[in-house]
């Protein structure tokens, strides 16, 4: 694999381990980009409504005016009542980071104990060069889903790029550091051993891979499904980012890359079909956020309980209840099962039973825009927690809908209102 010199310099040499689990999640990110979900993408907003949320909440941001967590988490969030947000959320971060194509800085985290929102800056090292999101296909989506007007109805992003004089564009993506192999594990076998030794969970999908617990990484901080980012005026590009919040844990890893999108020798892109992304001359890299612990209480809105048939055996039932949350920056949903075999399932509530999840969108509770999720245990119960748009008028009854990692549904549980 062909590597940038200053990327040795920062990083020194990569393991194998780590190269391959990187290389594996951006397969992965590129099998996912045509699932993307539907949502309002950011726009630049006036310096004069960042000013107001400045001194109505009482806190500097970052960027002193532009664009960050707050107006995002505000541009997604229903019209609620406003709370401020507690001071000292925001985290020392590492110093900023060179690789080939850019300068990557940690430019503001926040928690309200149940999500991680980050904003991340990829400063280009050249002027030339346009970064963007990996959620985002510079050959099918517009110059607006950066915050940038076009020239002309139907532009391309690729196209008002290289009107405007750029003439590389470099895809960027951030996630959580995954389960890394050490080097020497290059079989099934190998991997299952290693995992055993470690006491990390896992299971074989049918294909024959593996696939780890979620509740052994449960942040997972994730760039591609939020999709966000936003053309500052100075040339970078800021992408945002969420996750979910691991309680009792103050230290996560965020992993960022870079890939240059393949271009002709005469500056035009390979294909206006697809994203072509070199992937023989990307860089990559780690950053450690220590995010202080949050002890601000969320406002319980509604709870909910009922019974779920066990996934080994249908015969037995698991109590499952549900809190639905609002803290001072989200909402959130909290699914607790004392079912241990649904740690690699993901539950969407739906306020009605659907035969097809899938066709529900605008009705699932999942559906603000903020893909945030964290798995856990807790006393014994695995804990999930989904960032959620929450309607004002809450029903008496809804649904889980159990999804396996392949968005195979598994079953509905019914779960009715116990609060009133």
């Amino acid at each position: 694999m062909k590597k940038a010199e200053d990327f040795r310099e920062a990083f020194g040499q990569a393991e194998e381990g780590f190269e391959r689990a990187v290389r594996r999640t951006l397969n992965e990110l590129a099998l996912r980009e045509g699932k993307r979900p539907a949502f309002r993408r950011p726009r630049f907003l006036v310096p004069v409504i960042a000013a107001v949320l400045v001194m109505a909440l009482g806190i500097g941001l970052a960027a002193g005016g532009r664009w960050g967590v707050l107006d995002w988490l505000r541009e997604n969030r229903p019209v609620a009542e406003a709370t401020p947000v507690p001071e000292g959320t925001e985290a020392p971060f590492a110093e900023p980071v060179d690789s080939k194509y850019v300068t990557v800085t940690v430019r503001e985290v926040r928690s309200d104990g149940f999500g991680l929102y980050l904003s991340v800056q990829f400063t280009p090292r050249e002027k030339d060069v346009l970064v963007y999101n990996w959620g985002l296909n510079p050959f099918r989506d517009g110059p607006e889903a950066m915050g940038i007007e076009p020239d002309e109805a139907g532009q391309t992003l690729v196209k008002w790029a290289l009107s405007h004089g750029y003439s590389k564009l470099v895809r960027v993506a951030l996630f959580s550091r995954n389960v890394t192999f050490p080097e020497g594990t290059d079989s099934i076998e190998d991997m299952e051993a290693y995992l055993t030794e470690q006491g990390i969970p896992y299971r074989k999908a049918s294909d024959g891979n593996i696939i780890t617990d979620r509740v052994s990484y449960g942040e997972g901080i994730d760039s591609v499904n939020n999709n966000t980012a936003v053309l500052e005026e100075d040339g970078s590009t800021l992408v945002m980012a969420a996750g979910g919040y691991v309680s009792g844990r103050e230290d996560y890893t965020l992993l960022w890359t870079a890939a240059p999108c393949l271009m002709k020798e005469g500056g035009e892109p390979w294909s206006w079909l697809e994203d072509n992304v070199d992937m023989n001359d990307w860089s990559q890299g780690t950053i450690p956020l220590r995010i202080p612990a949050v002890t601000a209480e969320p406002r319980i809105l509604a709870e909910y309980a009922g019974q779920t048939p066990a996934k080994a055996d249908p015969e037995r039932t698991f109590p499952v209840t549900v809190q639905l949350l609002r803290t001072d920056l989200n909402d959130y949903y909290v699914i607790r099962s004392g079912d241990p075999d649904r740690n690699f399932l993901y539950p969407f509530l739906y306020p009605e039973d659907r035969d097809v999840p899938g066709t529900a969108g605008v009705d699932r509770f999942a559906g603000s825009g903020i893909y945030s999720l964290s798995a856990q245990e807790e006393d014994g119960q695995l804990r999930f927690t989904v960032a959620c748009r929450l309607p004002e008028d809450l029903p008496d009854r809804l649904f889980i809908r159990w999804m396996d990692s392949q968005t195979y549904v598994d079953e509905a549980t019914l779960i009715e209102r116990t609060d009133r």
